[in-house]
């Protein structure tokens, strides 16, 4: 790792890894470009960002963080960042994400295509005038849907042999990472697991916070 340097553009930096642990830790840190695909793969069950760095201005982003560490079997380790240095980062991605989706919407004009509204925009009253023979007022007769099952906590689909990612503490209690474990005990969310890479460690009871539930797609891949 590099120690970071405030302001100047890092010349080596290609890509940063970036988001918040469990515990709410703002975490980031950067790779090189012959490291950019591998750490993209690594990021994606860790559910963390990324951020490519094409300018010398994106290039300054990762002056303020380490350089980040690939390990075997895919694992990664991402340093913690200072809440201004993350700031940067966080700030810096909203606005390019804003940036390209005022560039779709501004292409969709241009084509006269109609733009699908945004699922998180609200929907007002409606001021159109009640069907012919309903007078204003009446209660509608249609049948509201019946509410929706309460939903399963998906710990609870986790069993004996499940893999998952467990998080990682270091000498200093702060979590460096999250790694591939296997659940050797699963009691009423009460789990406890080993490394599934070093089988001759244990990691005894583990939270469900800690435990990260990797995705289907991945399991069957078998990567």
């Amino acid at each position: 790792m590099t120690s970071p340097t405030e302001s100047r553009p890092n010349p080596s930096a290609a890509l940063i890894i970036y988001g918040r642990d469990i515990s709410g830790i703002p975490r980031a840190s950067w790779f090189k470009a012959e490291d950019k695909a591998a750490a993209i793969a690594a990021a994606q069950p860790m559910k963390l960002a990324t951020l490519e760095l094409n300018t010398d201005e994106e290039k300054t982003l990762a002056s303020a963080i380490h350089e980040g560490v690939l390990k075997g079997s895919g694992r990664m380790i991402v340093g913690s960042a200072s809440p201004e240095a993350y700031g940067r980062i966080e700030d810096y991605a909203r606005k390019m994400k804003s940036s390209a989706t005022g560039a779709k919407i501004n292409e969709a004009a241009a084509a006269n295509q109609p733009i699908a509204p945004s699922p998180h925009s609200a929907t007002g009253p409606s001021s159109a005038a009640p069907p012919s023979g309903v007078a204003p007022g009446a209660t509608s007769t249609s049948t509201a849907p019946a509410p929706s099952a309460a939903p399963t906590s998906p710990w609870a689909s986790l069993r004996v042999g499940s893999t998952v990612l467990a998080a990682y503490w270091n000498e200093e209690k702060e979590i460096e990472g999250w790694w591939p474990a296997v659940i050797t005990r699963a009691d009423d969310n009460e789990f406890r697991l080993r490394w599934r890479d070093t089988t001759e460690y244990t990691l005894g009871k583990v939270e469900p916070k800690h435990i990260a539930i990797l995705h289907p797609e991945f399991l069957a891949s078998g990567k």
